[in-house]
């Protein structure tokens, strides 16, 4: 290795395992769910771990959150009995965010279809009567957002 050399992506993905503060390593998972009390249930979302490349076309193959995530997330939502159910996203799913970005689930050409698919699952499992929102950290910007299915997102 050169002295002086940028790090490459193993070397950053060694960093942030060191230095980021989660109760995940390298042989679990980075997304997990905190039960806070008998109202409140968290989901923390993972972003990276899991992507296909942003420039892909958007179809069933491109993901943000890997299959693995989603039946997790999935799975555990239904199983959650909480009042309140808060999921945590590292990036916007229904935004607004810049139109010429392709890195997440609000953009028309980064994870649009993936999105869509899960709000519809959202819907058909009746989450929007059971205290389900979104808060979407990353932003230089506050807003709140309603998509039109009804699910509300919230930046922080």
């Amino acid at each position: 290795k050169k002295v002086g050399a940028l790090p490459n992506h193993a070397d950053g993905k060694l960093v942030f395992w060191e230095q980021v503060p989660t109760t995940a390593n390298q042989r679990f998972p980075n997304y997990r769910t905190f039960r806070l009390n008998r109202d409140m249930q968290i989901w923390l979302l993972e972003g990276r771990d899991h992507r296909t490349p942003n420039d892909w076309p958007d179809d069933s193959l491109k993901t943000l959150w890997g299959k693995e995530q989603l039946a997790w997330l999935q799975q555990t939502l239904l199983e959650s009995s909480a009042t309140f159910k808060l999921i945590i996203s590292p990036t916007p799913m229904i935004g607004p965010d810049d139109q010429r970005k392709r890195d997440n689930h609000s953009n028309p050409d980064g994870f649009l279809r993936e999105g869509q698919a899960f709000f519809d699952w959202l819907t058909n499992n009746d989450f929007l009567n059971k205290n389900c929102y979104i808060l979407c950290g990353d932003r230089h910007w506050q807003y709140h957002s309603i998509h039109p299915s009804g699910f509300e997102e919230f930046s922080s």
